[in-house]
């Protein structure tokens, strides 16, 4: 069995090698035969399918007295490629910056699910699809295809990017840090482990993320790579700020940015003083942090990365609420939340809810709080770390009195 969590057209054209209309044409046909049933409407998926219980066990009847086990596999791998190449897609338009790496694809998938390259058309495919990844990751990986599953992981950083699904990214970073050791691919494991770190940070797993990305610094230090040193040593700023170690996380974000500066990586020189700008506003300097963020905010404006973009404006926000700039302070929230919601990005739109709040609250309109609050509880998966934060603010916040009786 092909393991995808659904079956559409596009899908099935390439793991069976036939025309998109065929394709189209055979899932019709299982759909009147009750082997297969018809979705409903999803965003990011034409017409699509679900085997039947019935469907399933002639599926697997058919695969074991009909077919040889090479065209059973030659379906599964023929599948991985159409995801691996159409999630590649994805990347280069939603996160062209991400490193890019090998893809080795079993056949040529041409392009036909956001074909026009439209930004939101792709994130809309990416989400709707990121089950199919994991499934098969885990296919690949059970079957010491060691390429295509950490390629798969590599390919996936949109959704990780974009809609932060923490548990699902740490569970396939770990498989994608175990495929790239089983094929030897040192560059491969070095990416997987700076990005897994992020995943772990989210999560909380500070400790753990910092040996992620300490071995990611000493393999690109023996490997001779200055940008994934570079890279490794800003997650390992950022984690050193996390748990409390301002000294070594000052000294980290130092060697990285410099670094970043001398590769030319203007982008992630901007990153990492964005982290610095944090240190200074931890410091109780907030001029000095606005000093150092606001070139980082222009840097990733001009290079067109809207996400990192509004996490600079949030760090500018909040250093001109301590100078008491309010309305300087409101309209860089205003611009951080039109770069979360152009990117797509429901995280980042949380966090400016999660700053109004704040703001409302220290001025003691504790309902405007409260519903800021819950509008950005709304915008975490519930399991999520910051939903946490959240609900522990809506919790701090005092009770609604009752309405006097007339």
């Amino acid at each position: 069995m092909v393991p995808l969590s659904a079956l559409d057209a596009d899908a099935t054209a390439n793991a069976c090698s036939v025309s998109h209309e065929d394709a189209a044409a055979i899932l019709r046909q299982l759909d009147d035969a009750h082997l297969l049933k018809r979705l409903g409407p999803q965003p990011g998926r034409e017409v699509a399918y679900r085997f039947t219980e019935a469907g399933r066990e002639h599926a697997h009847q058919h695969a074991r007295t009909e077919d040889s086990v090479d065209v059973v596999d030659d379906a599964v791998r023929r599948a991985g490629s159409w995801l691996l190449a159409t999630f590649t897609r994805a990347e280069r338009i939603l996160t062209p910056h991400h490193r890019q790496l090998d893809r080795d694809l079993h056949h040529q998938v041409p392009a036909y699910a956001f074909a026009d390259d439209n930004p939101a058309a792709a994130l809309l495919w990416v989400e709707a699809h990121l089950p199919d990844v994991k499934l098969m990751a885990r296919e690949a990986r059970r079957r010491d295809w060691h390429e295509m599953a950490w390629q798969l992981v590599h390919a996936a950083w949109p959704a990780f990017h974009h809609l932060r699904p923490l548990e699902l990214s740490w569970e396939l970073h770990s498989l994608g840090v175990q495929a790239a050791e089983a094929c030897g691919n040192r560059v491969a494991l070095r990416e997987m482990l700076t990005t897994g770190a992020i995943a772990l940070r989210g999560l909380r797993r500070v400790q753990v993320a910092f040996a992620w990305a300490e071995r990611a610094s000493v393999l690109a230090l023996e490997d001779g790579d200055l940008r994934g040193r570079a890279q490794a040593n800003h997650e390992l700023g950022v984690c050193s700020r996390e748990l409390g170690l301002r000294e070594a996380a000052v000294q980290y974000l130092y060697d990285a940015r410099v670094w970043r500066e001398d590769s030319g990586d203007r982008r992630g020189a901007a990153l990492t003083r964005i982290v610095q700008g944090q240190i200074h506003l931890d410091d109780g300097r907030p001029q000095k942090a606005i000093d150092r963020v606001g070139p980082a905010h222009t840097d990733l404006r001009d290079v067109n990365d809207p996400i990192n973009a509004g996490r600079a404006c949030l760090v500018l926000a909040e250093a001109h609420a301590h100078l008491d700039r309010l309305p300087r302070t409101l309209g860089l929230l205003d611009e951080a939340h039109t770069y979360f919601e152009r990117a797509g990005h429901p995280p980042g739109q949380a966090r400016v809810l999660k700053a109004r709040g704040r703001l409302a609250q220290k001025a003691g309109r504790i309902d405007e709080a409260r519903t800021c609050y819950t509008a950005a509880l709304n915008l975490y998966p519930q399991s999520s770390p910051d939903a946490a934060d959240i609900a522990a603010l809506l919790k701090g916040l005092p009770e609604q009195r009752a309405s006097p009786s007339a």
